[in-house]
């Protein structure tokens, strides 16, 4: 499970789930589609709220998969009523995410943090993460525009300090390729 901040500029405790894209069928269902984050998350929070609206939603069910979940929202009784809320983004504080084991962690625990190399040189800050299937990849850019694309593996992630937000690793040797 993976959740990602969808901006920079948001203070550390706002994570956004997802996107509701369209309505399905005529109960008010809605079709969702998440940022990254396992959308079967959101049957544990019921609430979530609603970016730049004055108001949140309280989850009735989920149901479909994890590329295609549908949901259903209390108060959410029509097709017409799933209209309205099309396009809204939703959002959970930080401190409500479920607790992880010890060797998971969130992708925005590691999203917008500083990248540090073994020996302590700056190699940029985690951009984004690409999920290609067999292990995300960090994009770490520095302030010169040069790219470092790292695997989110053990043998390269030698330490996250989430309190500092920085994460210390070891490159494999083809990943220095190119970059100066």
């Amino acid at each position: 499970m993976s959740l990602r901040r969808r901006k920079k500029e948001f203070a550390g405790d706002q994570i956004f789930l997802g996107k509701i894209t369209k309505p399905h069928a005529l109960q008010g269902e809605v079709k969702f589609r998440p940022f990254g984050s396992d959308p079967f998350l959101l049957e544990h929070l019921q609430l979530v709220h609603v970016e730049d609206q004055d108001f949140d939603l309280q989850l009735e069910y989920i149901r479909g998969s994890e590329e295609v979940p549908i949901l259903k929202f209390k108060g959410i009784d029509g097709r017409e009523a799933a209209e309205e809320i099309c396009g809204l983004v939703l959002w959970i504080e930080e401190n409500r995410l479920p607790v992880l084991p010890e060797d998971e962690i969130y992708e925005s625990d590691l999203l917008f943090s500083r990248v540090l190399n073994e020996n302590g040189e700056e190699l940029g800050t985690i951009q984004e993460i690409l999920e290609t299937g067999a292990s995300d990849v960090l994009v770490v850019r520095n302030g010169a525009g040069n790219e470092l694309l790292l695997p989110a593996i053990k043998d390269v992630i030698l330490e996250i300090r989430k309190a500092e937000k920085t994460v210390v690793v070891r490159p494999l040797e083809s990943e220095w390729d190119g970059v100066s």
